[in-house]
């Protein structure tokens, strides 16, 4: 296993899945090379493929690759939220405006405390200071107003933690929010507009792809990059 391939296996293992084009923007020069590599692990039985529904393939850890980065348990997106969620923070990280960096459970006890919330955070670097961004990923059938009840309930809960609630009142602790639709989007955000959320702390609406929406991204994202 090269240097490479474990960091690979490392980057699967924190996002509990990828998918080609993210392999390729982190780690290659060219498609060729990634597929190449990625038929590599898949055929050493590090990796194991997956399709979502529209057929376009993902790739998770196998046991024979958690144990080749030293895990004891496999990190895995068990049910299809799961699975959105992560392909939406992928997305998130790694495709998006960043580099953001998704913590692992192990990583967010070492900075939130042993009672961190039961939620996925990433670090987006900003100047001399870094913003933890709280993800929240709801279903594409998840109601604006349900959205805003669970950011309200969020927000009050951290406010309430005797940690936290520094965080949040620095502004060092924020909240994303990802969806598929630019529509869906503009809603939320006039909406958490109007509930003046924002005076608590930050809270930005961004779009990431769920399993039903990636293709789409993927050819939008190809289009802007090659001018069209």
């Amino acid at each position: 296993m090269t240097p490479r391939d474990e960091q690979i296996l490392r980057h699967v293992a924190r996002h509990r899945l990828t998918i080609r084009p993210v392999l390729q923007k982190l780690f290659f020069k060219s498609a060729d090379a990634a597929g190449n590599v990625v038929a590599r692990l898949l055929k050493a039985g590090l990796l194991e493929s997956s399709k979502f529904p529209d057929g376009f393939s993902y790739y998770q850890l196998t046991e024979e690759g958690a144990k080749a980065i030293g895990l004891a348990d496999v990190p895995r997106a068990s049910d299809a939220h799961a699975v959105h969620a992560a392909l939406a923070s992928l997305w998130f990280c790694s495709m998006d405006e960043g580099p953001r960096l998704l913590l692992t459970a192990a990583e967010e006890q070492e900075l939130l405390g042993v009672n961190a919330p039961g939620a996925m955070h990433c670090i987006q670097p900003a100047g001399e200071w870094s913003v933890l961004h709280e993800l929240y990923v709801p279903g594409p059938g998840t109601s604006e107003e349900n959205v805003l009840d669970r950011l309200k309930k969020r927000i009050d809960e951290r406010r309430k933690d005797p940690l936290l609630r520094d965080w949040i009142a620095s502004r060092n602790l924020g909240f994303a929010v990802l969806v598929e639709q630019e529509d869906r989007r503009a809603t939320l955000k006039n909406r958490i507009g109007k509930a003046e959320l924002r005076r608590f702390t930050s809270i930005v609406v961004e779009l990431a792809p769920g399993p039903a929406t990636l293709r789409a991204f993927l050819h939008d994202r190809n289009g802007r990059s090659n001018g069209t």
